[in-house]
C-alpha cells in the first residue's frame, strides 16, 4: 500500500510539473510571437504592449530568465531597461538578474552611466532601475536623446502604475484629480517608440487604458497581447482565501469605532495559528496616508512620530501578543516609510534601522522574531513575502477619489494590497520549493506535516464600498478559494475545522435580537428614545431611529470561540458594549 501511496505521489507530481511548464510555456510563446512580429516588419511601433499574469506568476522572475535573454540575443537589441516603482522589487531581484548576466555574458548595470560603460565596450546591457530614475532624471533623459533608440528595449514591471498618458485621462485610469500628474513615463517611452517595437509592460492588474477602455490623447498606444492565466490553476502554490477570513469594521464613533477590537482579533489569530503550526505568522499593517495638519505643518518629524504610524504602535504595545521566549531585545515590528526604516521591540523601543531588503529576509526567516510591517505605501505591490498572511488596514475611504464616472470604482492599487497575502507559506525557503527539479517543485501538497492554516489568508479593512468592490473581485480573480482546495491530496496535513460563512450568517440572524442583551447597557434608551439633544439621530423619527439602531447590533460570542454557534453561546449587544467586554476582560485573547 505504501508503495502504491508513492507512486501516485509521484505521478501527481509530475503531472503537475508538466501542467506547470505547459503554463509558462504559453506565457513565454506569447511574449516569443509578439518578437517574431517585430522582426517580420510588421509595424509594431508606438505600442505599448501590456502582458498580464496573476500576482505571484512570478513575471519579474520570467523578465529576467527569460525575456532579458530573448530580447539581447534573439533581436539587435544592445541594451534592456527593467524598471519598477519599488526599489524593493528591484531588489529582491538583484540576485537572479547578476546570475543571468554572468551565464550570457551581460553588463549588469545599476546607473546609466554603467550602461555606457557597457555599450562603449561593445558589450551588451540589463539596466535594472526605478521608475524614477529611469523617467525623470536629467541624465537618463540625455542616454535616450543620444543613443540608438531602435536597440533600447523596456520592460516597465508593475505598469497599472505609472503608465497612464495625461492628466485628463487620471480620473478613468487610476482616479482621482491628476491636476499635478506629469506622465513622465509615457513621454519618455514614447519617443523611444517611434523607433523600437520592443516596449513592454507586465501587470497582474490591467487598468482602463490598458484594457482599451481609455484610448491614450496621443500616438502610442496601449495592447494588451495575451489572455489572462485562470487563477485556479495556481492553489497549490499560492495563498488562500476564504470570506471567514474577511472581517470588515467600523470606524465611525456613531457605530462604535471597532479599531482596537478587530486588531486584537488578528493578534488572537496570530497567536493561535503560531501555536498550531510552529511556524510563524506576520501582519502587513498599513496606515492612513494623509496625515494630520500637525504633521503637515511639521512634516521634518520622523516616521515613528506620524500619529496614525504611532497609533498602531499602541495597539502593538497594548496587545497580548507573544510568542515562546519573547524579550525585549526581540524585534516583532519595523515602521518601513521613503524615509527611513525602523525595527522596534514589544515595548516600541528602536533597536535597529535596517535597510528595506534587509526587512523582506527578516520576514521570510521563520527563526526571525520580526511579525509587523507597518507601512504607508511601500511594499505594495511586486514584492514575495510569505510568512505575511494577515492584512490589517487602517486606510478609510478618500471619498470618490477613486470612482471613475464611466467605470465605476478604481480597484487595481487596493487588489494589488491585498496580493501582498498571495505567495504561499510552505515554511520552507523558497529556493527550496520552487526548485523545478527539487522534492516540492512548488507544490505545497509535497510539503509534509503541512498546516492548512498557516496558508489561508486574513483580511481585515474598513469597510466602505471601495473595499467590498475590491475584495469581492480579489476573491473571484485574484485569489485561490480555500473551499476549491482538495486537502486529502496533503502528506500529513492538518486542517482546523471551522464554520462556512453561511453556516455563520444563518446563526447569527437567528440569535440576534432586537436590543442589546448586556446587563445594565442603556443604548436603546440613548438612541431610540431619549437621544441627546444636538446629536445626529435627534432630528429623526422613533421610527427612524429604531431602524439605525437595529443595523449597529453586533453577535458576540460568549466562550470566544468564534466557530461555536451554539444559540446560548450567542449574544446581541451594541458597538460599545461589545468593544468594552472585549477590552475589559479581554475576551480576544485565548483560554
Amino acid at each position: 500500500m505504501k508503495l502504491i501511496g508513492k507512486r501516485k505521489a509521484s505521478s501527481r507530481k509530475l503531472a503537475y510539473q508538466e501542467k506547470m511548464r505547459e503554463l509558462f510555456e504559453i506565457y513565454d510563446a506569447c511574449f516569443e510571437k509578439e518578437i517574431k512580429r517585430c522582426l517580420s516588419k510588421d509595424n509594431r511601433f508606438n505600442i505599448f504592449k501590456i502582458i498580464s499574469a496573476p500576482m505571484r506568476f512570478g513575471k519579474t522572475r520570467r523578465a529576467i530568465t527569460h525575456m532579458i535573454p530573448y530580447l539581447l540575443t534573439e533581436t539587435d537589441c544592445n541594451v534592456v531597461i527593467l524598471t519598477s516603482p519599488l526599489k524593493g522589487i528591484l531588489k529582491q531581484k538583484e540576485k537572479l538578474a547578476r546570475k543571468i548576466c554572468r551565464k550570457y555574458k551581460f553588463g549588469f548595470c545599476e546607473t546609466i552611466d554603467q550602461v555606457k560603460e557597457v555599450l562603449d565596450d561593445g558589450d551588451k546591457a540589463v539596466f535594472l532601475t526605478t521608475n524614477q530614475n529611469a523617467y525623470t532624471q536629467e541624465k537618463t533623459q540625455e542616454f535616450y536623446d543620444n543613443a540608438d533608440n531602435s536597440k533600447i528595449a523596456f520592460i516597465v514591471d508593475e505598469c497599472h502604475t505609472w503608465t497612464t498618458d495625461c492628466k485628463e485621462n487620471i480620473p478613468d485610469v487610476t482616479g482621482g484629480s491628476g491636476s499635478n500628474f506629469l506622465g513622465t513615463l509615457y513621454r519618455t517611452i514614447r519617443k523611444v517608440a517611434k523607433e523600437s517595437p520592443y516596449i513592454f509592460g507586465l501587470t497582474a492588474t490591467p487598468n482602463n487604458q490598458h484594457k482599451g477602455f481609455v484610448p491614450a490623447l496621443q500616438n502610442m498606444q496601449y495592447e494588451l497581447i495575451n489572455d489572462f492565466i485562470d487563477i485556479d490553476e495556481f492553489k497549490y502554490r499560492m495563498g488562500w482565501f476564504d470570506w471567514n477570513n474577511v472581517t470588515f469594521y467600523e470606524t465611525s464613533p456613531l457605530y462604535g469605532d471597532q479599531t482596537e477590537e478587530t486588531f486584537n482579533k488578528m493578534i488572537y489569530n496570530i497567536r493561535s495559528i503560531e501555536n498550531l503550526t510552529g511556524k510563524k505568522r506576520c501582519a502587513f499593517i498599513e496606515t492612513r496616508m494623509k496625515p494630520t495638519e500637525d504633521w503637515l505643518e511639521r512634516n521634518d518629524l520622523p516616521p515613528m512620530e506620524n500619529p496614525f504610524i504611532k497609533r498602531i504602535l499602541d495597539l502593538i504595545k497594548n496587545s497580548d501578543f507573544s510568542f515562546k521566549g519573547m524579550t525585549d531585545k526581540d524585534g516583532i515590528g519595523v515602521v518601513m516609510t521613503s524615509k527611513k526604516k525602523y525595527i522596534f521591540n514589544k515595548n516600541g523601543k528602536l533597536l535597529e534601522t535596517p535597510d528595506e531588503k534587509t526587512i523582506y529576509d527578516y520576514l521570510a526567516d521563520n527563526t526571525n522574531p520580526l511579525r509587523f510591517l507597518i507601512t504607508i505605501e511601500m511594499g505594495k505591490m511586486g514584492v514575495d513575502l510569505p510568512t505575511v498572511k494577515e492584512f490589517f488596514s487602517l486606510r478609510e475611504n478618500d471619498g470618490n477619489s477613486k470612482r471613475s464616472k464611466k467605470f465605476g470604482w478604481i480597484t487595481e492599487q487596493v487588489i494589488q494590497k491585498y496580493g501582498r497575502l498571495l505567495t504561499c507559506n510552505p515554511g520552507i525557503d523558497d529556493d527550496n520549493f520552487y526548485d523545478e527539479k527539487g522534492e516540492y517543485v512548488g507544490d505545497i501538497r509535497n510539503v509534509p506535516n503541512f498546516y492548512i492554516d498557516q496558508n489561508k489568508m486574513a483580511f481585515y479593512v474598513v469597510d466602505n464600498e471601495l473595499n467590498r468592490t475590491s475584495m469581492d473581485e480579489f476573491a473571484k480573480n485574484f485569489a485561490p478559494d480555500f473551499n476549491k482546495v482538495d486537502f486529502s491530496f496533503f502528506k500529513n496535513g492538518k486542517k482546523t475545522i471551522v464554520s462556512s460563512k453561511q453556516e455563520r450568517d444563518a446563526a447569527y440572524k437567528a440569535a440576534q435580537k432586537d436590543r442589546c442583551e448586556r446587563e445594565g447597557c442603556k443604548c436603546f434608551e440613548d438612541f431610540v428614545t431619549y437621544p441627546p439633544i444636538g446629536s445626529e439621530e435627534f432630528p429623526l423619527s422613533e421610527e427612524e431611529r429604531l431602524v439605525n439602531y437595529k443595523k449597529g447590533l453586533q453577535v458576540d460570542h460568549v466562550d470566544r470561540n468564534l466557530n461555536n454557534l451554539a444559540p446560548e453561546n450567542l449574544k446581541t449587544y451594541c458597538p460599545n458594549a461589545h468593544s468594552g467586554k472585549t477590552m475589559k476582560y479581554k475576551d480576544y485573547m485565548p483560554k
